[in-house]
């Protein structure tokens, strides 16, 4: 896959997380509850859930996604 941003080659992997709740992006990190039950309580603070959530920090969480080297992008699909 070819880099939108400078056309260089990206290389495939995934972002991931050890011993995590999940993997989420949040615009506003401050609305994220510090403590959750469900996708839907975290879905309320306007995040879009990339892997998760879990319920026990013993699991860990990933998303395939590609790395450009050259400009320092990272792509990932969100599955929206």
């Amino acid at each position: 896959m070819r880099c939108p941003c400078c056309g260089q080659e990206m290389e495939e992997g995934c972002l991931g997380t050890r011993e995590g709740y999940g993997l989420f992006f949040v615009a506003r990190p401050e609305e994220l509850p510090s403590v959750f039950d469900t996708r839907k309580q975290i879905e309320a603070a306007g995040t879009v859930i990339l892997d998760g959530p879990r319920h026990t920090r013993r699991r860990d969480s990933h998303c395939p996604a590609h790395l450009c080297r050259s400009c320092g992008k990272i792509l990932i699909d969100c599955g929206t």
